[in-house]
């Protein structure tokens, strides 16, 4: 059976097939990315991340003769001024695990803080 980098190796390729040049993506930790999409606006960004769980979700892994369903949960955040990268990762995560907890493969936006 197929391991867990092929998947890695599968997601990759999925998600560079739904980002643009300017877009850039990094591997956070084990099956974590992070995808910053410049000039994108929140229902650009939600767009985006429901194409790529949607791709994920209709192209499983195929290994030893066998079709493996794949799919993701996404957090989205947007950055707002003065929001350090780490501050916007952990709205995202946190968005992410709503997600799981949501009933997993789905999007899940989160909230942008109020300005003072």
């Amino acid at each position: 059976m197929a391991g867990g980098d092929d998947v890695l190796r599968q997601f990759v390729a999925l998600a560079q097939q739904c980002l643009r040049k300017e877009d850039v993506m990094g591997r956070l930790g084990g099956e974590e990315f992070a995808i910053f999409l410049p000039n994108a606006d929140g229902p650009g960004a939600e767009a985006v991340a429901e194409r790529l769980r949607a791709l994920v979700e209709t192209q499983p892994l195929r290994a030893d003769h066998h079709a493996i369903p794949v799919t993701v949960s996404i957090g989205v955040a947007l950055c707002t001024r003065g929001d350090s990268a780490e501050t916007v990762l952990k709205r995202a995560d946190a968005a992410m695990y709503l997600a799981k907890q949501n009933g997993r493969n789905r999007v899940e936006v989160a909230e942008s803080p109020v300005p003072i």
